[in-house]
């Protein structure tokens, strides 16, 4: 062209330049070459063209560090060069300096030479190429794709990060070294992707969850590298990185259950991430850990039986939705496939998920009655076989499990904590159910007594009415008379037949409370009307509760026993004496004077006061 007297133009001269600057460091000409790419730029200055910011870059940043670099830009300098700053993706632009964008000049040299260091020692002829050509297109559209991996992953803290980086025309260092590991991924070279992760170590540049996800997929993918793979998998969980699903296919390909280096690699992941699920908030764990675990058995990675069990009675209790109850049961079925038997424990929470994850109950009883048809013909072998007599107590079993549920949903901490107990300790729910057995002997209704709880020999299930006599029971010991109440109304709503034993207790504890005293007298009428005949405990507490009224209360007091005698009742004043043993004090003795009439004069305390108002 030249020796055709043919002037280039400032294209030209573009062109030229880039290509000379473009040869490699390993090039025996690279000398040579970067010499007259300085000499052409130096030419189109003196020429009065203007190279371009890109020219500059792929020249300035194959010239050495030091003197000569530069030497060369106070020679560009003086000769005019203005870098033009719209080629620059920056948010801070000044047009008085020319050079006003050197510093980020200098760290685009530096990235490169960073990516030069990361790919140098490679002699693989088909990386090397790869290479070249990332060097001359240079790796923006490469590195974006770290940018929407942590999206996907919702990673959005890093990937922000990383916009606002590149942004200003900065690839963050981990993404340069990702690029390179992803290269050899793609490639597959799992052994150059492990080197260059070790490279970037090496170079004090922490990975994030997308460059384990591209190191670990290319580890996973070569059978000689599976052990490496699972050893970063680990290294993950130990720094509190998440993996994503990517991860968890890769490690699940070729896992089998006989495999015992990996059955052991599968439970220490399971440990690490129950423990980090229990140190998020010291009690239950964060919903995402917890898909994060189950991620694990959704890919097919093998785990014992125990940690099945631990991880399904998680699903269970936890979160008892439609979602969770699904899983739940798919893992419980998964374990019968593979041989394995869940415990009673696990199929109890199951059976309570599913019993609690719907306001049908019609809906919920036939999703139990299908699952126990599963189970038992994959072979389910429980503790108490009797537990598949569900089919015909199922309905009593879902009200027990379902009235569990309910009573957490309530506003008072101490009872929910309490409640939330009885989930899983279920020697504080027999406690109360046992009361009612022997309060029922003790009442002279034995045979009726281990007819109601012969369920509850053979399955272990309460009749609904026992649990919801049980929750009331629980709030008078708690003193919470009026929350017996309302667990009585609920009980009533759902139209829970209760017995004798229900509204005694009841009956006792609004008799104690003068704003649900009227209650007491109502429930105690409405027993009587059943054929039901109260205990001396029941009837004494009521006429005491009369007793604290005063005058008015004991003429109320001998109303309401002849309204009593009208239903048959008779009081038994030996079984009276025996509640009041040992209590001494004007109570005591107006309800004697009450129930037995045993003087047609006033009681002591009824005189008193009678003449106190007559003194007056």
């Amino acid at each position: 062209m030249l020796a055709n007297e043919i002037t280039p133009n400032a294209y030209t001269y573009t062109v030229i330049i880039k290509e000379l600057a473009s040869c490699s460091l390993r090039d025996p000409n690279f000398p040579h070459f970067v010499k007259f790419a300085k000499m052409y730029f130096v030419e189109m200055l003196d020429k009065r063209l203007q190279p371009t910011s890109g020219t500059y870059i792929a020249l300035f940043e194959k010239l050495d560090e030091g003197r000569d670099r530069k030497e060369f830009g106070e020679l560009i300098k003086a000769k005019g060069f203005v870098l033009p700053l719209d080629d620059f993706h920056t948010a801070e632009r000044d047009q008085e300096i020319p050079f006003i964008t050197e510093g980020l000049v200098e760290a685009a040299f530096r990235q490169r030479k960073v990516f030069e260091n990361a790919t140098k020692d490679t002699n693989d002829k088909e990386m090397q190429q790869t290479f070249e050509k990332m060097r001359t297109n240079w790796i923006v559209e490469e590195a974006w794709t770290m940018y929407h991996g942590l999206l996907k992953d919702n990673q959005v803290d890093q990937a922000n990060e990383f916009y606002k980086q590149n942004n200003r025309g900065i690839i963050p260092d981990v993404a340069i070294h990702t690029v390179v590991i992803e290269a050899y991924a793609n490639a597959g070279k799992a052994n150059g992707a492990l080197k260059a992760y070790k490279h970037m170590l090496a170079n004090g540049v922490d990975p994030n969850l997308y460059t384990y996800s591209v190191l670990i997929k290319a580890l996973s993918a070569d059978s000689d590298f599976v052990l490496i793979a699972r050893k970063y998998f680990l290294e993950m969980l130990d720094k509190r990185i998440i993996p994503n699903s990517d991860i968890y296919k890769a490690m699940s390909k070729g896992a089998k259950a006989e495999d015992m280096e990996f059955m052991e690699f599968a439970e220490a992941v399971l440990a690490k991430r129950i423990k980090v699920l229990n140190e998020k908030d010291g009690k239950e764990g964060d919903p995402e850990d917890l898909e994060t675990i189950l991620l694990m058995l959704e890919y097919g990675i093998p785990i014992k039986a125990e940690s099945y069990n631990m991880i399904i009675k998680m699903i269970a209790f936890h979160n008892p939705c439609p979602s969770a109850v699904q899983y739940a049961k798919k893992y419980f079925l998964q374990m019968l496939e593979k041989g394995m038997q869940p415990d009673s424990g696990t199929y109890t929470l199951v059976m309570k998920a599913i019993a609690c994850q719907s306001d049908s109950k019609t809906k919920v009883i036939e999703e139990a009655r299908e699952f126990m048809k599963q189970i038992k013909d994959k072979g389910l072998v429980l503790d108490n076989p009797s537990y598949f007599e569900f089919h015909d107590h199922l309905e009593d079993a879902v009200d027990t499990f379902r009235m569990f549920e309910y009573a957490t949903r309530i506003d008072d901490e101490e009872m929910k904590e309490i409640f939330l107990k009885w989930r899983i300790d279920r020697e504080a729910v027999m406690k109360f159910g046992f009361d009612m057995l022997s309060g029922l002997v003790d009442d002279g209704y034995g045979d009726e007594a281990f007819e109601l709880f012969e369920p509850v020999f053979e399955t272990g299930i309460y009749p609904s009415f026992v649990m919801h006599t049980t929750i009331i029971q629980a709030y008078v010991a708690a003193g919470k008379i009026k929350g017996a109440f309302d667990a009585y109304l609920r009980m009533l709503a759902a139209k829970i037949t209760h017995n004798l034993y229900t509204y005694s207790v009841l009956i006792k504890a609004l008799s104690a409370d003068p704003n649900l005293f009227k209650s007491a007298k109502v429930n105690l009428l409405d027993m009587m009307k059943k054929k039901m005949h109260p205990n001396a405990g029941t009837y004494t507490a009521v006429f005491e509760g009369f007793t604290r009224q005063g005058d008015k209360g004991v003429d109320e007091g001998r109303e309401f026993l002849n309204q009593m005698k009208g239903n048959g009742f008779e009081p038994d004043e030996g079984a009276v004496r025996e509640v009041l043993r040992g209590r001494k004090g004007e109570v005591v003795q107006e309800v004697m004077e009450i129930l037995f009439d045993k003087s047609h004069l006033p009681c002591v305390s009824s005189l008193t006061n009678r003449l106190q108002n007559i003194m007056q």
